[in-house]
């Protein structure tokens, strides 16, 4: 193929080369003579297809050329690793590489992007990678390629179909036969299943999955033939063969087998129950005589073929096998119904299921000749090899001249998504690297306008995704909770992510995030009057300003239910004495309120939360209250009164009755007695209904009106005891004298 690549070149050194050459080089890819030039056919000479692609690749045939090669990849995977064999891939990225700085063809960049594209998601080496993530640099005087977004978007879809695809996975033929023998190994029953993907129907080839021998001539064989799922059972002479659905064409597919020999209630029967799941529906349920198969000793094996006429086809690159499957899962038990659509609905990369007792680990199991085909796709190279931190770079082009950086954002963190969903192991070399940390930092050189909550909620979504509590605890931390980052939101975007912690962060993830730095963020960016600014962040010429109209009432209310939410189960002594502390020193009156009255909600959580009342039974609230009663704002006063009122009936002060605080109380602060709005709040609350506070409500109301006093004995009266009963009575008479 050299020698003729040079002769044709001598013969037509202007590259004008005629049509039929181009049929002929076509021809000699596919070796038949006969072929036209559709693209439906599977590549067997790949030096042809390398030089052809180099010949014509300086013509005005070579987005034609290129396009040709795309629909090629799309008609059969097989041509992805030849094109990959062929170095296609290379010679285009070098071919991008050396004209990607001046005028390119908008559509011949498109079509190589799109070839790459197949090529990667099947197969590619760390040289590939290397030059492909080289598109995304920057061009000099720090401009972005006008193709930026068209790589990131490649790049993308390449890491987004590994997701949707198996980790490893191996051919079906005869010399890939893994055999697992076991004594007592099922008692109810088993379930099998795993991922397969048909790449082409081949006369006479079945495929076996699953082959259980119960004795000589007795066995149970799950195996394809062509697009159907067959199930034989074989009993000396006896053979039946049940059609359990058929498997769609070249696409990864979900197959389960289960074998269960109970009835619905799981008890024994004299039936072999088989069922079938294909994707999401099920297959078939088929019961039939056991004849006495034996449970107690059997052999089972996986993958192998019954006629397998593609063994002779050696190629190092791509065996020709029309079948693959990923990791085997077998269980000692049957699965139900709901768990089998759990393993489907995770998907063929993360259906690991770890909750299920497992006769055998899962196979990972990739034999050598096998190995660098099927687990080197550029996304697979990129995370093992090279790290996703060559990734976090991305993050650093705020000051980029682009006019799509929005767009540059969401595709980054998507992209960065995806990556980390690859393996555990990309989350936990990307958490030992702390590489959220480094995002936030860059992050934090973002202009407001791109620091919202869209972009909060994309990082949630990942955090859901990802496995690994280290890493997730890092997203939280660095990112998702860090009021550093958010504080420069607008004010929709900032009570949205509030809103968000409240309902959802922190009531459904367990945190490591103390109680008290919570608090301190609270303090710090939640200030109604910046007083003490040198311990205030997000005032009105910093770095990071808050930003302006931000509903802070709103904000300070919100947060308060993010702090309840923290303290259920994070929540200490040093905790309560810094709140307590900080209420008690606090000018801002509106935050004190809040403050007061989430420590009311967390008394009341002390019924149902015994860590919780350990922790409060311990402080001293009487030195607290007695302080808060005298404080200027009458709704911290009013706080007051029902934070004591339930400590004492949650029994977290016993060393003095209530009707003692309350008379404590009176003499810290007279003039709580004259404020017309405490004592309209503690009956419109019901609070008269205490005989200990109704006492203080007569002696109220008695210094406010008569309307107060009238209004009081015409309200609804607790039961009062003899002593209560007399003062009553006794203030009554003072008042009024005998003609009450």
């Amino acid at each position: 193929m050299t020698v003729l690549s040079k002769f044709i070149k001598v013969i037509f050194p202007n590259f004008q080369y005629p049509t039929e050459l181009y049929q002929r080089f076509l021809q000699i890819c596919a070796s038949d003579s006969s072929l036209s030039t559709t693209p439906a056919f599977k590549i067997r000479q790949v030096h042809a297809l390398m030089y052809l692609v180099k010949l014509f690749l300086h013509t005005d045939m070579k987005v034609e050329i290129v396009e040709f090669c795309g629909k090629l990849c799309d008609y059969s995977q097989y041509n992805s690793f030849q094109c990959h064999k062929a170095q296609l891939d290379l010679v285009l990225l070098d071919k991008l590489l050396d004209v990607w700085y001046g005028e390119v063809d908008p559509k011949f960049v498109q079509a190589t992007l799109y070839l790459l594209g197949k090529i990667a998601s099947v197969i590619s080496s760390p040289i590939v990678v290397q030059k492909f993530v080289s598109l995304l640099c920057p061009i000099e005087n720090k401009r972005l390629s006008i193709f930026f977004m068209n790589v990131m978007n490649t790049l993308n879809s390449i890491v987004s179909s590994t997701l949707k695809k198996p980790e490893s996975f191996i051919p079906i033929k005869s010399s890939n036969v893994i055999r697992y023998s076991s004594q007592s190994l099922i008692d109810t029953g088993l379930t099998f299943y795993t991922w397969i993907y048909i790449e082409e129907v081949i006369p006479k080839y079945k495929s076996i999955l699953m082959r259980i021998d119960f004795d000589v001539n007795k066995f149970l064989c799950l195996y394809i033939d062509g697009d159907k799922l067959i199930i034989n059972l074989q009993d000396f002479d006896e053979l039946i063969a049940l059609d359990a659905g058929k498997i769609p064409f070249r696409s990864w597919c979900f197959v389960s087998f289960t074998l269960d020999f109970n009835d619905n209630c799981g008890n024994p029967i004299d039936l072999l129950k088989l069922s079938t799941y294909i994707n999401y529906n099920i297959g078939k349920i088929f019961q039939i005589p056991m004849h006495d198969f034996l449970k107690e000793s059997l052999s089972i094996s996986f993958n192998g073929t019954f006629h397998d006429p593609c063994e002779i086809a050696a190629n190092p690159v791509y065996p020709l096998t029309p079948i693959v499957h990923g990791p085997i899962y077998l269980f000692a038990h049957p699965l139900t119904e709901t768990q089998i659509l759990t393993t489907y609905t995770q998907g063929p990369l993360r259906s690991k299921i770890s909750i299920y007792s497992k006769i055998i680990p899962e196979f990972g199991y990739i034999p050598p000749f096998t190995s660098e085909t099927y687990n080197t796709t550029l996304s697979s190279i990129l995370v093992y090899q090279f790290k996703l931190n060559i990734l976090i770079p991305l993050f650093s082009l705020y000051d980029f001249q682009t006019d799509n950086f929005q767009v540059i954002v969401d595709a980054s963190i998507e992209l960065i998504s995806n990556s980390l969903l690859v393996s555990e192991e990309a989350e936990i070399d990307f958490a030992n690297a702390h590489g959220f940390d480094v995002i936030y930092h860059l992050l934090l050189q973002y202009s407001p306008k791109f620091i919202n909550y869209a972009m909060y909620k994309k990082f949630f979504t990942l955090l859901q995704m990802l496995r690994t509590d280290k890493l997730q605890q890092q997203l939280i931390e660095a990112i998702l909770a860090n009021n550093e980052l958010w504080i420069i939101a607008d004010n929709d975007s900032q009570l949205s992510i509030l809103k968000h912690w409240s309902k959802t962060l922190f009531s459904t993830v367990v945190s490591s995030i103390p109680f008290s730095d919570l608090l301190n963020m609270f303090i710090m960016y939640y200030w109604n009057k910046p007083a003490k600014k040198y311990l205030l962040k997000g005032l009105p010429g910093s770095p990071r300003p808050r930003a302006d109209k931000l509903n802070i009432f709103e904000c300070q209310k919100i947060f308060g239910d993010v702090l309840l939410q923290v303290s259920k189960y994070n929540f200490s002594d040093d905790d309560l004495t810094f709140l307590i502390g900080h209420i008690m020193n606090c000018n801002d009156e509106h935050q004190v309120f809040i403050l007061m009255n989430l420590i009311k909600k967390i008394i009341i959580n002390t019924e149902t939360n015994e860590s919780l009342r350990n922790t409060l039974i311990k402080f001293d609230f009487i030195s607290f209250t007695r302080r808060m009663i005298k404080h200027k704002s009458d709704q911290a006063v009013f706080k007051t009164l029902e934070i004591t009122i339930l400590l004492h009936q949650k029994k977290l002060i016993t060393s003095l009755r209530l009707q003692t605080n309350m008379n404590l109380f009176y003499f810290e602060s007279p003039k709580m007695y004259l404020k017309s709005k405490i004592f309209d709040k503690l009956i419109k609350n019901q609070y008269h209904k205490i005989p200990e506070i109704f006492n203080m409500l007569i002696f109220m109301a008695t210094n406010l009106s008569d309307e107060k006093f009238l209004y009081l004995l015409k309200a609804e009266k607790p039961i009062l005891d003899d002593n209560h009963r007399y003062l009553f009575v006794s203030i009554i008479r003072k008042k009024y004298g005998n003609t009450f």
